[in-house]
C-alpha cells in the first residue's frame, strides 16, 4: 500500500519502519518524505535528469518544514535541480585531467580546504611534501610513487611521525577526488611508517637556556613576541597564531584559547605570567589593538609558520634538535620540575586526558641524581 500525504499533520503520523520508505506528497509528482528506520523524517524531490537517470534532491527537514514550503521549493528547483552540481564535477574533469597540482590549487582548496581550521596549513603540507609528484595524474599514481617520494624524505632526516601526517594530508585530497570528482578509481593503500618513540620530550637543560634566552633578546621584535609567548604559555603553534587581541584580558591577567583555534576544540584560559604581561603590552603598543595579535608581517594575513626565523635563532644559540613545538613540552617540563601536579599540566597544555600529560611526570637526569643524593641509609 502506497502512502500518501498531504498536511503536516500526515507527515507527523508517518511510523518509522524497519527499512527505509517513502510517503509521496498527494499534489506534487516526485515529491515525497524519506522515513528512516530511526525516525528521522525528510522532503526530497525525487525525478529523472536528460539521460534518464534517477535523481534524489534533498529539500529539508519534514518535522520543521510544511508541505506547502516543500512544494513551493521544488516548484522553483527547475527540471534537474543536481544539473549544475553534476556539471561543475563533469567540469571539473576535464579541466584537471587528473593533475594533483591543478586540484590541490582548484577545486579542493576552494571547496574543502579553506573552510577548515588548519587548511592553510594541510596546503602547504601537500604541497611542499609531495613537490615531485604534482605534475602527475592522480589516477595513476602508485604505492611505489609515494614510498620513493617517503623513502627520500626519511633519508633526508624528515621524522617518521611527519612522513605519516604528510600521507594522511594527501590522502584526504586523493579520497575528496575520487569520491567527489571520480578523478580516480582507488586511493593507494600505503601503510603508516613505524616510529620508535612518539613521547619526544625535549626541553632546555640550564646552559641552552641561557644561550636560547640571549639569543632570543636580540632577535626581531616580532619573532621575540611570538616565541616568548609560546615560552610562557605552552601553547601550540595554531592556538598562538589564532590568537586575537580579545583573547588577551590584561585587567585579570589571562589569555583565552579559544575552542575554533584549539585542537581539542574545547575553550580553555591560562593564567598570564608577569613577564608574558610586559611583552605582550610592549607588543601591543607596537601594532593593533584589534585583530590578531601575531599577524604575518608580509599580509597581515594569520601566520602559518615561522620556520626561517626560527632555525635563524637556534643557529645563533647554538642549540640543535630544538623544534618549535619543543617549547610546549619545555614549558611542561618547568611545570612539572617545579612541583606542579599533572592535573595542573593537563589543563594548562589542553591535554583531553591525563595520560596525554604523563610524558611530563619525569624530572630532569639532575633533579633524579639530588633525589638519590637525599637517600640516607
Amino acid at each position: 500500500m502506497t502512502d500518501y500525504i498531504s498536511s503536516q499533520t500526515d507527515v507527523r503520523a508517518l511510523p518509522s519502519k524497519a527499512r527505509l520508505y517513502r510517503a509521496w506528497d498527494a499534489r506534487t509528482p516526485g515529491l515525497c518524505v524519506y522515513v528512516q528506520p530511526t525516525g528521522v523524517k525528510r522532503w526530497f524531490y525525487e525525478y529523472r535528469d536528460a539521460d534518464g537517470k534517477r535523481q534524489a534532491f534533498r529539500i529539508g527537514d519534514a518535522e520543521t518544514m510544511a508541505p506547502a514550503e516543500a512544494r513551493r521549493r521544488v516548484k522553483k528547483l527547475g527540471t534537474d535541480p543536481q544539473g549544475e552540481k553534476r556539471r561543475r564535477r563533469e567540469g571539473a574533469i576535464k579541466r584537471h585531467q587528473g593533475a594533483l597540482q591543478t586540484f590541490l590549487d582548484g577545486e579542493y582548496r576552494t571547496h574543502y580546504l579553506e573552510h577548515q581550521r588548519s587548511g592553510s596549513a594541510s596546503y602547504e603540507r601537500i604541497r611542499t611534501a609531495w613537490a615531485p609528484l604534482l605534475s602527475r595524474d592522480m589516477a595513476k599514481l602508485t604505492v611505489m610513487d609515494i614510498e620513493r617520494v617517503r623513502r627520500a624524505r626519511l633519508k633526508a632526516g624528515v621524522s617518521p611521525q611527519t612522513l605519516n601526517r604528510d600521507w594522511s594530508a594527501l590522502r584526504a585530497l586523493l579520497n575528496v577526488a575520487r569520491k567527489k570528482y571520480g578523478l580516480l578509481d582507488t586511493v593507494p593503500e600505503v601503510e603508516a611508517l613505524k616510529t620508535a618513540d612518539d613521547k619526544r620530550v625535549r626541553y632546555l637543560d640550564d646552559d641552552e637556556r641561557a644561550r636560547f634566552l640571549a639569543a632570543l633578546a636580540d632577535s626581531d621584535p616580532h619573532v621575540q613576541a611570538i616565541v616568548r609567548t609560546a615560552y610562557w604559555t605552552g601553547l601550540r603553534r595554531g592556538e598562538l597564531f589564532g590568537l586575537t587581541w580579545r583573547d588577551i584580558d590584561f585587567v585579570h591577567g589571562r589569555i583565552t584559547v579559544r575552542a575554533a583555534t584549539a585542537k581539542t576544540a574545547t575553550t580553555r584560559h591560562l593564567p598570564m605570567h608577569p613577564e608574558l604581561r610586559a611583552v605582550l603590552l610592549e607588543w601591543q603598543g607596537r601594532g593593533e589593538h584589534a585583530g590578531l595579535v601575531f599577524p604575518s608581517p608580509v599580509t597581515g594575513k594569520r601566520l602559518i609558520d615561522i620556520k626561517r626565523a626560527w632555525g635563524t635563532l637556534c643557529r645563533r644559540a647554538g642549540i640543535v634538535d630544538f623544534h618549535f613545538h619543543d617549547l610546549r613540552h619545555d614549558f611542561a617540563s618547568r611545570l612539572v620540575m617545579n612541583g606542579t601536579d599533572l592535573q595542573t599540566v593537563r589543563d594548562l597544555l589542553g591535554h583531553r586526558t591525563i595520560a596525554q600529560s604523563e610524558k611530563y611526570a619525569h624530572l630532569s637526569p639532575g633533579h633524579h641524581r639530588a633525589a638519590m643524593d637525599a637517600l640516607t641509609g
